[in-house]
């Protein structure tokens, strides 16, 4: 479970709570369940400060990734994102990792392991027309959403307004797989999308949104 948000890029450190998965019972909705106790990790940016949504862990490499959220270059240290959304332009996102194995030991620093190129995946979506609220404001450079197959072959990345799909053979490094060309998913038109997951059924993806709502697209 992660607190990893930071819009004004203002905190040192983000927490990471991490324990066991419950058994949860099959049966009608809802399902209550107890997590007993968690562990609570700190981890810190080597450059400072930065606002992240998506994460995900790695089967291939047993680690824990998160990719920034950044309106890039048109920031300055410490400058919170609210002061540029009249002028959305993402540039880079960057990708850190840290070994699962650190987890519950305290605190660790995040290791920066690739930069995605966010402006030409927005670019990219810019030759489709606008549908909704998130393709009108041209939000598709900012990352909101990260998951991976259980094989680690196939790495699903989302902005407000789409997803696109990287595929990686085993072995190939993270910095390759990101800035290999992408395939684009479709996607349900909605206001904010801030969730993507890959199920294993057909690989199909889950889509979530702000406000909440879900969507499965096959």
């Amino acid at each position: 479970l992660a607190d990893i948000g930071d819009n004004d890029r203002k905190r040192n450190s983000v927490r990471i709570y991490s324990f066991p998965a419950p058994q949860l019972p099959a049966g009608a909705m809802p399902i209550e369940a107890s997590i007993g106790q968690a562990n609570v990790t700190t981890l810190s940016y080597p450059e400072g400060a930065q606002d992240a949504e998506a994460l995900a862990i790695d089967p291939q490499s047993g680690e824990l990734l998160i990719v920034t959220k950044s309106l890039g270059l048109r920031l300055g240290p410490g400058e919170p994102n609210s002061t540029a959304l009249s002028a959305i332009g993402a540039t880079t996102a960057r990708l850190y990792s840290t070994p699962l194995s650190s987890l519950g030991t305290g605190h660790a620093v995040l290791r920066m392991v690739a930069e995605i190129d966010a402006a030409k995946l927005e670019q990219a979506a810019r030759q489709r027309p606008a549908e909704g609220r998130a393709r009108t404001l041209r939000l598709d450079g900012l990352i909101t959403g990260l998951d991976i197959t259980a094989d680690g072959e196939l790495l699903a990345l989302r902005s407000y307004g789409s997803v696109w799909i990287f595929r990686r053979p085993t072995g190939r490094s993270m910095s390759d797989t990101f800035n290999s060309p992408a395939c684009e998913a479709p996607v349900t038109p909605e206001a904010l999308g801030e969730a993507v997951g890959l199920v294993p059924m057909s690989r199909a993806q889950l889509e979530a949104g702000e406000p909440i709502s879900f969507f499965t697209v096959a």
